[in-house]
């Protein structure tokens, strides 16, 4: 139970959805009830504005034809309670005309396109039925005491499709005018930048003064000291590796007497 709860307020938002972005119905909704959806409400001892808070959320309003507060009323006393919930939560509305039945009261404040957005709730199964075929009309009725919105119709649909290739159609057209005035600008933008350049061109450009050439700033390296040092250091290595003369000393003439 808690699993089918869960998948009726997945489906519900999802067709608030639809009807909101395919036939702007928004809120504050207006929900048009008949005898039989109140008198079945009652019977089961539905809290109306609890359910239909779970569905629609809080801004809403329920709304009453003429012609059913009459029938309720010939009705009598079976249904007094349905009549006394009428007359306290509902506001009434009525259709241009005579109506002998409630259900034709409501098929004219649908009309053929539901201008006003009205939600439909009732228990007539060959009003849903009727209502089906006009375009985007939501519908709610309770069965075994649980109140459902039902998914959007075929007819809603087909015709929903139809404004979306109706808007693509105009978005075309729009999007081909806003191309062309983009391009016009565009090539005006280009044919001024180019006669600006043009005008750049025969003003001679002033030449600014060029600075040194970097490289010539550089010092020159002292080739003196370096060849005077190399100098030097060849001389040092040319002494140091000079061979030692040995000097032999002379005899003297005594010695050579001695050996005589």
């Amino acid at each position: 139970k808690a699993t089918m709860r869960l998948l009726r307020a997945k489906q519900g938002r999802k067709t608030l959805s639809y009807y909101r972005i395919s036939f702007g119905i928004s809120p504050p909704y207006a929900v048009l009830v008949d005898g039989n959806f109140i008198h079945s409400a009652c019977s089961f001892k539905i809290d109306l504005h609890a359910r239909i808070t779970k569905h629609l959320g809080d801004k809403y309003s329920l709304c009453v034809p003429s012609s059913v507060i009459k029938e309720l009323k010939a009705l009598g006393k079976p249904f007094e309670s349905s009549l006394e919930f009428v007359q306290t939560y509902c506001e009434e509305v009525s259709g241009d005309g005579v109506f002998e039945t409630p259900n034709e009261e409501i098929k004219s404040l649908i009309g053929t396109a539901n201008t006003s957005r009205y939600f439909v709730a009732t228990q007539e199964t060959e009003l849903r039925d009727y209502l089906r075929h006009i375009p985007g009309v939501p519908l709610l009725h309770i069965q075994r005491t649980v109140l459902l919105l039902e998914s959007p119709s075929s007819n809603s649909r087909l015709a929903s499709k139809i404004g979306e290739a109706d808007k693509m159609r105009n978005f075309d057209v729009a999007e081909s005018e806003t191309l062309n005035i983009a391009r016009k600008v565009r090539l005006q933008d280009r044919a001024e930048k180019r006669r600006q350049d043009g005008m750049a061109s025969t003003v001679p450009k002033k030449t600014k003064a060029k600075g040194p050439n970097p490289l010539s700033c550089i010092k020159k390296k002292n080739s003196t000291k370096e060849t005077s040092s190399s100098e030097m250091s060849h001389e040092g290595s040319s002494v140091g590796t000079k061979k030692k003369t040995r000097r032999r000393k002379k005899k003297t003439e005594t010695s050579i007497n001695t050996t005589e």
